[in-house]
């Protein structure tokens, strides 16, 4: 995640915005922050990392110098949200490659690639946002250099979330959902059963599915101090119609 959601260790489901906040829940694509105010905004989210000082560290504190004897990774997200009126959409894509090492120094590639997509509405000026959309989940394991696939598995699940950010209250509450993913297997020509059910390729043993659970999440935040953390969003045209009427009121009454 971003710099503020890894300072946070997480917490981010109650005061989600932009769209940092799509894997944590839905609701996020209509939170406009608070200098989000003219009637169209969008939002673009990059970030990359991969090892230098990193690569001969138990990245991944699994005990062992080596980790899970990767040789290299490299880990991309990105996405792109567009805010129009009190709607708002878009997507973020996460992506990470591993080159893994197999017993007999044999490597292969695996990439995992995790994604959120949806809708949200906001209601009350912003007070109520409420958020739909879908989760997909994508594994792809192949030998280096080669184009072709051993195997990969793909698979998708729904997602919903609620925010509420009561206008000139410190605090903000949120909930999301999502069902499980089940992938779905596409097998390569090279991989193959052997005669107890175990896939393989080459020798090396390749997952049977990726499966994420389902998830529900609840968060709660309050800010202390004189900041403002909740502000109503109004659309500028309706001021301009405001603007208008209180100078034709007072028009009138000079005349």
């Amino acid at each position: 995640g971003s710099g503020r959601i890894v300072g946070l260790g997480g917490a981010y489901t109650a005061i989600a915005e932009g769209i940092d906040g799509a894997p944590w829940t839905p609701a996020t694509y209509a939170s406009r922050t608070l200098w989000e105010l003219d009637w169209f905004e969008w939002d673009i989210d990059v970030g990359v990392l991969f090892p230098l000082s990193f690569a001969r560290n138990d990245f991944f504190n699994s005990g062992s110098p080596d980790g899970f004897r990767f040789k290299d990774f490299f880990f991309f997200s990105g996405g792109l949200r567009f805010q129009i009126g009190d709607v708002g959409f878009g997507g973020v894509l996460r992506n990470q490659t591993y080159r893994l090492v197999g017993p007999s120094g044999e490597h292969i590639n695996a990439a995992l690639g995790e994604g959120n997509v949806g809708i949200a509405r906001q209601f009350l000026g912003g007070q109520v946002i409420v958020g739909v959309g879908s989760r997909i989940a994508d594994l792809g394991l192949s030998f280096p250099n080669s184009t072709v696939d051993l195997v990969r598995f793909t698979g998708y699940g729904g997602e919903a979330g609620i925010l509420v950010r009561a206008e000139g209250q410190p605090w903000r509450a949120g909930v999301s959902g999502r069902l499980p993913v089940r992938t779905r297997e596409i097998r390569g020509e090279e991989a193959e059963r052997d005669s107890n059910g175990v896939l393989v390729a080459k020798g090396i043993v390749l997952p049977r599915e990726v499966y994420q659970p389902w998830e529900l999440t609840l968060g709660f935040a309050i800010q202390f101090g004189d900041r403002a953390l909740n502000l109503a969003w109004t659309d500028p045209a309706d001021l301009d119609r405001a603007a208008v009427e209180r100078a034709t009121v007072a028009r009138v009454e000079r005349e």
